[in-house]
């Protein structure tokens, strides 16, 4: 090897001993102290390294940790938007198709049969506890899947009118006709 080769290699070489012994130095506390050192300089030197390399990888992982940690917090958030989303647009339609369904009724139960009904089962009172219809307790019970995604109420004079419509046209749908109500109203 040349000359020129050899000096920028032993100021290296002479450099990493500097900094070894450096490391090696303020890694013992009672070297800076001027005690002396238990053990011997290399075995300081490696272990403050391995020390040094091993923080180093403790830290790398606790920032991949972080990052993977903060990605999944991310991608969670981004589901719950997601599912929130979906859940309003199934809301919405399911909000529709419960409208409808009270349309429906309400238009079913227009006329002098239902007119006749009302007034011989409760004299059209809507707030009596078998409701404007004179519907059962049992029956009310019954066809809870009816009301329930409207309300709770646990005798049909508590629901509002609109609701013991959907209810009682529910069960003139069910029962095939007014067989069920007041003979003088449906000459049955």
């Amino acid at each position: 090897m040349n000359r020129r080769h050899l000096i920028p290699i032993s100021l290296v070489a002479g450099g990493l001993l500097t900094l070894t012994s450096l490391v090696g130095i303020v890694a013992q506390p009672g070297a800076a102290a001027g005690q002396p050192s238990s053990s011997p300089r290399s075995t300081t030197t490696t272990t403050t390294t391995s020390t040094v390399i091993t923080d180093s990888t403790a830290s790398n992982q606790a920032a991949e940790s972080a990052v993977t940690a903060a990605y999944r917090a991310r991608s969670a958030s981004a589901q719950r938007v997601h599912d929130v989303r979906a859940l309003k647009i199934l809301s919405r339609a399911h909000r529709i198709e419960l409208y409808l369904a009270l349309v429906e009724a309400q238009k079913g139960v227009q006329g002098s049969m239902w007119d006749c009904i009302r007034v011989a089962e409760s004299g059209n009172r809507y707030g009596i506890t078998s409701g404007a219809y004179g519907i059962l307790v049992s029956s009310w019970q019954a066809y809870s899947w009816v009301w329930e995604p409207y309300g709770s109420w646990s005798v049909p004079g508590e629901a509002p009118p609109i609701i013991q419509d959907l209810v009682a046209y529910a069960l003139f749908q069910a029962g095939g006709g007014f067989g069920g109500w007041n003979d003088h109203c449906t000459g049955t």
